[in-house]
């Protein structure tokens, strides 16, 4: 179970760094529609809106910082993946 957890942390990492390689920004007047949104690409990915935050979240944690966690006796869940402890909520 632990070895899956590493591999899924690694994989979210990876989709927040490919989706932070689109410009996210909307309306940018001088790339007049040669690019498309974050939101787009991830829509025609399939992924949630809530995934793409999380992705995103998770690859601007600094590399060794998320190497110690992922690697930890107990690596962090999806719920902690984000390195904040704001972002896991009671259910």
């Amino acid at each position: 179970m632990l070895l899956a957890d590493r591999i899924q942390a690694r994989a979210v990492r990876r989709m927040g760094e490919l989706l932070k390689e689109f410009d996210g920004r909307r309306n940018n007047q001088h790339l007049a529609g040669t690019r498309q949104t974050r939101e787009a690409i991830a829509h025609e990915a399939g992924v949630s809106e809530h995934q793409r935050k999380q992705a995103i979240r998770v690859a601007n944690v600094p590399a060794a910082q998320f190497e110690q966690a992922v690697e930890a006796q107990k690596p962090p869940t999806a719920c902690t993946r984000s390195f904040s402890p704001n972002q896991c909520r009671p259910v």
